[in-house]
């Protein structure tokens, strides 16, 4: 059995400092984030995508090419997902509708780092096609498996769902 427990990875410490940069010089991440037009951080992400499954295999954090194109998609695409977020809390249907899944949200945040490694590793990684739609395939996989096990759970054992879920109770 092989068991891996890392203390020290570089990654964190990046984002770590990142954030502290911003906020030892009092930047708005989110003011900040709002100067960078959507069309430009959907570049980056896709930029930053293609770059890192470039060599068709996910072995990020190997070489330099892969560390630098995966904190550009990491980047870049908190800054589209800031950006989508402000355009469904501004409009009032698209709310409405994001608004009935905050219950499970933190169900789905617990859940899908596990379903997805067992998507890659057992699902995609099996089927002889290009690795970028492996990862397409396997995190739509995630997020619908992920939703559902969290709508039938909550349906099934609300007062256990309530616990797993944090103690966050529908209104």
């Amino acid at each position: 059995m092989n068991i891996r427990f890392p203390v020290f990875l570089v990654d964190s410490v990046f984002y770590f400092l990142l954030g502290m940069f911003f906020a030892v010089y009092k930047i708005d991440f989110f003011e900040f984030s709002d100067k960078i037009r959507f069309r430009d951080s959907l570049l980056a992400f896709i930029v930053g995508f293609c770059l890192f499954f470039w060599d068709k295999e996910y072995s990020c954090g190997n070489n330099f090419k892969e560390s630098l194109s995966f904190f550009l998609v990491v980047v870049s695409g908190v800054v589209s997902l800031l950006k989508v977020s402000k355009l469904i809390c501004e409009n009032e249907k698209l709310f409405a509708y994001a608004k009935k899944f905050a219950p499970i949200t933190f169900f789905i945040y617990a859940l899908h780092s596990p379903v997805l490694s067992e998507c890659v590793k057992k699902i995609t990684l099996k089927v002889g096609m290009p690795s970028l739609i492996q990862f397409l395939l396997a995190c739509i996989i995630d997020i619908g498996f992920s939703v559902l096990a969290a709508l039938i759970f909550r349906k099934i054992f609300p007062s256990c769902f309530v616990i797993l879920n944090g103690g966050k109770r529908e209104k």
